[in-house]
């Protein structure tokens, strides 16, 4: 609770020179609503399951609200002042980019982030490739399948140098290491993928 309250205000509290709104999916929590803070739309749900909630958020945006990109993030990362901003001016001037990721800061220095932790993409780019495959129960692979099916129309991935976040990587992994349950989910989401993989020249896990 405390790594998404922190994600939520690094994003409210952006200088808002083009106006957005801010959805939270808040997957199977048992927290009060009154804990999160105002200005935000809320979806609480019982998903358990990362495709369902970025094909929620993709949906709202696109047809609920009419936008013409989505922003998605994990809770576990802070965007950093100035970089809602900067990525909102990235995506005005490429408007040929469908998919971007942030960049992240680690030890003061600007790296390579996980892409799925921090993404941006467009209506056209979730049309043209489709929903996310919700048979994947995750939460993984979800990511390899998607950029694999981007990968087979020929859509890169462009990363936004000035769009920066810290991402607190370890919260999650530590979740997946320590949870039977989402262990067993990891194994047959393996075996799904595998075998709708399987000859298709994409690595397989």
């Amino acid at each position: 609770m405390e790594l998404t309250l922190k994600c939520l205000s690094s994003i409210l509290n952006q200088k808002r020179i083009h106006p957005y709104k801010v959805l939270l999916v808040d997957d199977s929590s048992d927290v009060s609503e009154d804990v999160f803070p105002s200005g935000i739309i809320l979806r609480k749900v019982t998903f358990n399951n990362v495709c369902k909630s970025w094909n929620l958020v993709c949906k709202m945006a696109f047809y609920d609200l009419f936008e013409e990109y989505a922003i998605i993030t994990n809770n576990d990362v802070e965007f950093l002042e100035g970089s809602l901003q900067a990525l909102t001016e990235f995506l005005f001037k490429h408007p040929e980019y469908d998919f971007v990721t942030a960049s992240e800061v680690r030890d003061g220095q600007v790296v390579e982030g996980y892409t799925f932790s921090h993404f941006a993409l467009s209506k056209q780019l979730y049309e043209k490739v489709g929903v996310f495959d919700e048979n994947l129960l995750g939460p993984t692979l979800e990511d390899w399948d998607y950029l694999a099916r981007m990968a087979d129309l020929g859509i890169p991935v462009v990363r936004c140098p000035t769009w920066l976040v810290h991402h607190h990587r370890s919260a999650t992994k530590r979740l997946l290491e320590s949870d039977p349950h989402i262990q067993k989910r990891v194994k047959k989401t393996e075996e799904y993928y595998r075998e709708k993989w399987k000859g298709s020249g994409h690595k397989l896990p």
